[in-house]
């Protein structure tokens, strides 16, 4: 079973990655809230990071949690981990996770980069949104990318009204109601922004003006300019701390594979 306890352990290591890009980007909001800088998104949270005490090490130590992260959730996608399924929904979730592997992998590269001193520019929302307008069908290309974004926001909406994503941590006691708390707080508010980027997306479309486009760091900035602003802000902050802490509890708590995946791969590994 060592594939079993090496994709445990990607896994753990790669959520706990994700937990500190998420705990920088609620700071640095939190931060904006209060009127201290501005909100920033993942590849600006990574950024923070170079000419810190310790920042190359703690760069690359980002470069491999992200690292593993995407390549966990690659492997769960492809070979199903959590027993989803091969129907319509299952292929949608397990697409998005894909989805997901390719933008933290982009991350670890991201971070890599850094950490040996080089700049990576360019692959903003707005750039990756040009390029593809200027494909065939590109306005309605970019529609559809919005109104997937939006699918994904109404699932992170229903895990912080459902808390279902509890079903996938083995934990008990008191730890499960803090755990409940804190998971539903930071799923609504990736749900709140993922709206925004969202509306970014089809309006950009809808306009065909890429300027319109905008990812993690527009759609705070958008909270921020509304009335109340500030308080906005800083509840969604919290929100973002709070999803921060979930990848920490999922790091140490989650069921990493399905009982019924993990007897699959003791069979393959097994030759039965």
């Amino acid at each position: 079973m060592d594939r079993v306890y090496r994709l445990e352990t990607f896994g753990r290591i790669g959520f706990a990655a994700h937990g500190v890009v998420y705990l920088l980007v609620g700071w640095f909001a939190m931060r904006s809230a209060l009127g201290v800088g501005v909100p920033t998104d993942t590849k600006g949270a990574l950024h923070s990071l170079v000419g810190g005490p310790f920042g190359w090490a703690m760069l690359g130590a980002m470069a491999l949690g992200l690292l593993c992260y995407g390549l966990f959730r690659m492997v769960e996608a492809v070979l199903d981990l959590n027993d989803i399924g091969s129907d319509a929904r299952g292929l949608v979730m397990r697409s998005a996770r894909i989805v997901s592997a390719v933008i933290h992998i982009g991350l670890a590269i991201y971070a890599a980069a850094l950490a040996i001193g080089l700049t990576m520019s360019g692959g903003d929302m707005k750039g990756w949104t040009a390029w593809l307008m200027r494909q065939p069908y590109g306005p309605w290309m970019v529609m559809a990318v919005g109104a997937v974004v939006f699918g994904v926001a109404l699932g992170q909406a229903k895990a912080a009204w459902t808390a279902n994503f509890m079903d996938d941590l083995a934990i008990s006691g008191e730890s499960h109601g803090t755990a409940k708390t804190v998971g539903r707080a930071g799923y609504a508010a990736r749900a709140i922004v993922l709206t925004l980027v969202a509306v970014f997306l089809v309006s950009a479309g809808w306009n065909t003006d890429p300027s319109q486009a905008g990812g993690l760091a527009e759609a705070l900035r958008e909270l921020q300019k509304q009335p109340s602003g500030p308080w906005l802000l800083g509840v969604v902050a919290v929100g973002l701390l709070m999803f921060g802490l979930s990848s920490f509890v999922e790091a140490a708590h989650r069921r990493i594979t399905d009982e019924n995946v993990i007897d699959r791969l003791r069979a393959q590994a097994t030759g039965n």
